[in-house]
């Protein structure tokens, strides 16, 4: 994800759920552009840790070191969604939609 990406109005959609896979990956500059662009638009933020990075260089770990409460999946199958981005021809809203 590049940080033109990460400040895209679309990607935070008012009052929505925003769900990162592999958040390990992200640096801990882009990190705290996504938590900033979360708080400025009411976006509940999920980041998933999927535990391929180690080490104390990301920022799921220095979040983690610092308390934040992590919760752990109890293991249910994955399910792959598509999501699709794009502006209402009807209403002009910006939207983000599972395919």
């Amino acid at each position: 994800m590049t940080r033109p990406s990460l400040v895209s109005e679309a990607l935070f959609a008012p009052n929505s759920t925003l769900v990162v896979d592999q958040a390990e990956k992200l640096t801990l500059k882009g990190t705290v552009t996504l938590l900033d662009g979360a708080l400025r638009n009411n976006v509940q933020l999920v980041l998933m840790d999927t535990e391929k990075r180690k080490g104390t260089g990301n920022a799921l770990a220095v979040m983690k070191d610092a308390g934040v409460p992590r919760y752990q999946f109890s293991g249910r199958p994955t399910v792959r969604t598509r999501w699709r981005c794009g502006t209402s021809i009807r209403t002009g809203r910006r939207f983000v939609r599972a395919r």
